[in-house]
């Protein structure tokens, strides 16, 4: 029997709290293609799995299922070997960069440089969403009720064969899009109700503030104090390599023993083996790691 454990002090006591209501906000025709591409379950082979099966909105962008180490496919059974990380807020990341130290980029090894360079995988990953083509991607949305927006934002002849790359660029840039809108990064936390001076913290939160960025040192790589009016994601955005150990659960699901080099992978380079992106914490009480959060007895 599976059961979920209290959330230790340090995390209850942030209280980074996401507001799920929906609010109106003005989309720009892209944002409202990206809004149609995310959602829609069935772009994929078969149909059934689209952005939202691993980005739900309801558990912070993440995947709801958080009973598994890893995220499972459109086909049963089918596992990739690493979990989904939260798109909320994900449009902060900047660019991923050798400059000046590591950093950026998208996916837990930063593989893709950008959010738009993102939503390109997916669609293709035969343990994700299992299309063989773009242009099996692109035929899908020509028969999509949202079609003719399509070709409206993403140009003329759009469904044409000899426009497929263009095509599923302007899919991907779509996404982004609408992945950088207010509703992936609403801001309305308890944490941004204090910092705007219009809440206090309790007694215990503010004790969990105090080690967050005192003894306990998390703000050495999840900053928690930045400049130039720039918004607090309690991130350095950087690649780190603490020492999670192995988990028996996924060797289960994928059938062998496996090593996931992370950065060090991407970049085939041995010394960055075991480097994986420093994630956000918002959202942190809908998303919880899955070793935090979970036992068996």
């Amino acid at each position: 029997m599976n059961r979920i454990r209290p959330i230790p002090l340090l995390a209850t006591s942030l209280v980074l709290l996401f507001t799920t209501a929906a609010n109106s906000y003005a989309q720009t025709d892209q944002e409202q293609l990206g809004d149609f591409l995310y959602n829609d379950l069935q772009l994929s082979e078969p149909a059934g799995q689209g952005c939202v099966s691993c980005h739900d909105p309801a558990f912070g962008f993440a995947d709801p299922e958080q009973h598994l180490p890893v995220s499972e496919g459109v086909i049963p059974g089918r596992f990739g070997n690493r979990n989904s990380p939260s798109a909320a807020y994900a449009m902060f990341f900047p660019e991923f960069t050798l400059t000046g130290g590591i950093q950026g980029g998208q996916f837990w090894d930063g593989r893709a440089a950008t959010l738009a360079e993102q939503a390109k995988g997916p669609f293709l990953n035969l343990v994700e969403m299992n299309n063989t083509t773009r242009g099996q991607v692109i035929g899908k949305i020509a028969q999509r009720p949202y079609a003719a927006l399509f070709e409206q934002v993403c140009g003329p002849n759009a469904f044409a064969p000899v426009n497929v790359d263009r095509s599923y660029d302007c899919t991907a840039t779509s996404i982004a899009a609408f992945e950088g809108t207010v509703v992936f990064k609403r801001f309305t936390s308890k944490f941004d109700a204090v910092a705007a001076n219009q809440a206090s913290f309790t007694p215990q939160e503010k004790e969990g503030w105090d080690l967050f960025t005192g003894k306990a040192k998390c703000d050495h790589c999840h900053t928690a104090k930045v400049g130039a009016n720039q918004p607090v994601l309690f991130t350095d955005f950087k690649f780190h390599n603490i020492g999670v150990p192995e988990n028996r659960e996924l060797f289960a699901l994928l059938g062998a023993p496996f090593t996931d080099p992370g950065l060090g992978g991407f970049l085939n380079d041995p010394k960055d083996n075991g480097k994986f992106k420093n994630p956000h914490l918002r959202d942190i009480e809908m998303n919880p790691p899955l070793y935090l959060s979970r036992y068996s007895d």
